[in-house]
């Protein structure tokens, strides 16, 4: 992770277009991950941008203008991203996990930055908050934030639908900035044999025992 060193710029270049993102496909908005099979991938504000894919992950590392800084006036940005993931038959999804993390600026007095994250499963069956360190909010100097958040899930689940929202607040002083983005995230999935196929492969390893022994 690298420290915040284009902070400064960014607070009186880009600030002003921070909102002008839209919602957004993926590209490919479907396709493969591992075992995983994903489909109808996107971003609500276009913010989280196109995953790296492979070993049941997602990664982010790329996001666009997802920051949020304050010269003066309050500023939120938010995004959402989404999509739905199936194994192969004779597997399950047993634990869905996120991890989430980025970088601050603050200069003068009065400045504060917050950043928050929830990844929900399911259309909200399941849901739970990342969690972060340092703890928001942070009223000074320069660093980075990270978080993870994983939610397990009963068993015989081979399709789900995922969500994760982030959102950052940058608010200070007038003659105060501040400044908060989020520079990487990741999805990923614990995937196993369903138990029949374990017994199968069981069976088939004391056959093969029985065979060479004979």
């Amino acid at each position: 992770m690298r420290i915040v060193s284009h902070c400064c710029a960014a607070f009186c270049g880009l600030w002003v277009c921070v909102s002008a993102a839209e919602a957004a496909l993926w590209i490919p908005s479907s396709g493969t991950s591992g075992l995983i099979s994903y489909s109808n991938g996107q971003d609500s504000n276009g913010h989280f941008s196109n995953p790296l894919t492979g070993e049941e992950k997602f990664v982010f590392v790329n996001p666009i203008t997802f920051l949020a800084v304050a010269p003066g006036s309050p500023t939120t940005v938010t995004d959402t991203l989404s999509f739905d993931a199936t194994v192969p038959g004779g597997y399950q999804i047993t634990q869905v996990s996120a991890q989430v993390s980025g970088d601050y600026s603050l200069a003068g007095p009065l400045a504060t930055v917050s950043y928050t994250a929830t990844l929900t499963l399911n259309g909200g069956a399941y849901s739970a908050p990342v969690v972060f360190v340092p703890v928001a909010p942070i009223t000074s100097g320069d660093g980075e934030f990270s978080g993870t958040v994983s939610i397990l899930l009963p068993p015989g689940i081979s399709s789900v639908s995922v969500a994760m929202t982030g959102t950052l607040q940058a608010t200070s002083a007038t003659g105060s900035t501040s400044l908060v983005q989020i520079k990487n995230a990741q999805i990923s999935f614990t995937v196993i044999p369903e138990p029949v196929s374990l017994s199968l492969i069981s069976g088939a390893g004391v056959l093969f025992l029985r065979r060479r022994r004979a």
